[in-house]
């Protein structure tokens, strides 16, 4: 049987992600699912697009279904990304970057 043919690298995924992205902040613009910080730019979803495209690797294939669609601003990255893999809560504290309260 033949190895599945990768359709595009991480650089032109990375491009299609923040394209599609981008498009979405300008229709409809929104906040952070973790501290609610508004999204205003493509460099707010940075890590949340790292992490679209790190997805396979960190995912245990033993695990049924993918983590929760929810979008995060580089500030949550660290306990988003640890939350949607493990489940365990992530509530942003006041000494957490971007933290709007």
């Amino acid at each position: 049987m033949n190895a599945p043919a990768v359709l595009m690298d991480k650089a032109e995924a990375r491009a299609a992600i923040s394209g599609l992205m981008g498009a979405w902040l300008r229709a409809r613009p929104r906040g952070c699912e973790f501290c609610g910080v508004e999204l205003e730019s493509i460099a707010d979803l940075a890590e949340w697009i790292e992490w679209c495209l790190q997805l396979g690797e960190l995912l245990d294939p033993r695990r049924k279904g993918v983590p929760a669609a929810k979008v995060f601003c580089a500030g949550c990255a660290m306990g988003a990304r640890n939350e949607l893999l493990t489940g365990e809560k992530y509530v942003p504290g006041p000494n957490d970057d971007n933290c709007p309260f």
